[in-house]
């Protein structure tokens, strides 16, 4: 039974595993995370959100997405397999080159499954969930966090499950770390 309070609960179907696949047949996969843009009026723009290193190339991508039981809850174990042709051209770059970020819209995807009598199940990210300045004031240069995702495409594949582990910031919370990936040394 799902534990609807536990944020690490719902973390774990927020999250899809993108296996991209790009002319040549090569594989590599990457994690993404479903994210709602332009919430307004109970609406909003459904998105896989990853990196554009995982997407640059991919001729097509690959994502599952489990079912959801009548009750509400998700199917474990009842997935689906989305493919999506020409995955780069449609993912939303972000506007800086130096941001290492891109959406895929995934509205259709919903909208066609919702219209042929399927629901999946997934627990989206949204702004809400975003830290503020403030609490990043607040942390200390080590905290502990927990890491939500597909490590080098490792998935529980009978369930359609990330991996979880556990860690500590290697740098502090707060800082700015876009000078120091702009080094040649990290490129």
């Amino acid at each position: 039974m799902e534990n609807h309070s536990d944020p690490i609960a719902q973390l774990v179907h927020s999250t899809v595993r993108i296996l991209c696949i790009d002319k040549d047949g090569k594989q590599s996969s990457g994690s993404g995370y479903i994210y709602m843009f332009c919430e307004r009026e109970g609406k909003a723009l459904p998105c896989v959100v990853t990196n554009k290193h995982v997407i640059t190339g991919a001729v097509r991508g690959i994502f599952h997405l489990t079912l959801r039981k009548e009750d509400g809850s998700p199917d474990l174990g009842n997935h689906e397999q989305i493919v999506v042709e020409g995955l780069e051209q449609l993912c939303l770059l972000h506007p800086n080159p130096g941001t290492d970020l891109a959406a895929l819209p995934i509205g259709s995807i919903l909208n066609a499954a919702s219209k042929s009598g399927k629901n999946y199940y997934y627990v989206p990210i949204s702004k809400r969930l975003l830290s503020t300045p403030e609490l990043l004031d607040s942390l200390s240069p080590m905290e502990q966090i927990v890491m939500i995702g597909y490590p080098n495409g490792i998935w529980d594949q009978a369930h359609n499950l990330p991996i979880i582990r556990r860690g500590i910031t290697a740098t502090h919370p707060r800082l700015n770390l876009r000078a120091c990936l702009r080094s040649e040394e990290y490129t």
